[in-house]
């Protein structure tokens, strides 16, 4: 083939990804340009001092500027709680064990975002828990949150016939609607 050149030495992954790197329109913000003024305040210092000794463990005060935004999240003792009594409901084969942990949960936590926790309370004959399950599984779905639901549709009929009222056969058809 005519103009290709096969004497002259090939590039490797490497060599190519090291001019990339070097090129005029990536030098803004790599490690080689000076640092901005605001790197150097003393303020700033101070402030990643702290985040590196909250970070590390060494028992750091939370930032002043993080402490507003920290207040809103769970800790994560909270979350593994949490976690761990959804797991004890999934754990669960019969539906007075599903009733008893699901109590349980319903003490510490509101009602469970979880599709695979919501189907198996499902199995249950309670009236009220059928209801929020299908409010909860509305709001998941508007969300899309809920992906596949063929499984869903079927727990969602035999829970209308296991609480054959009109609320739960109204919110059950309601539902299977939204799903399709």
């Amino acid at each position: 083939m005519a103009g290709h050149d096969d004497d002259r030495p090939k590039k490797s992954w490497r060599e190519i990804d090291q001019g990339k790197d070097q090129s005029s329109h990536r030098k803004g913000g790599q490690s080689g340009s000076k640092p901005r003024r605001s790197d150097n305040s003393q303020a700033y210092r101070s402030y990643k001092t702290q985040l590196n000794k909250l970070f590390d463990g060494g028992g750091g005060a939370v930032p002043d500027a993080l402490k507003g935004k920290l207040d809103d999240l769970e800790t994560p003792e909270a979350v593994k709680a949490e976690k761990a009594a959804r797991q004890a409901i999934l754990d669960c084969l019969t539906p007075r064990k599903i009733r008893k942990a699901y109590r349980a949960y319903r003490e510490e936590f509101e009602f469970p975002w979880d599709k695979d926790v919501i189907e198996k309370l499902l199995d249950l004959d309670d009236e009220d828990v059928i209801l929020e399950s299908f409010e909860i599984l509305g709001q998941m779905h508007a969300e899309g949150l809920i992906k596949r639901a063929s499984s869903l549709k079927m727990r969602i009929k035999t829970a209308q016939m296991t609480v054959d009222t009109s609320e739960v056969k109204s919110a059950g058809d309601t539902l299977l609607e939204k799903l399709r």
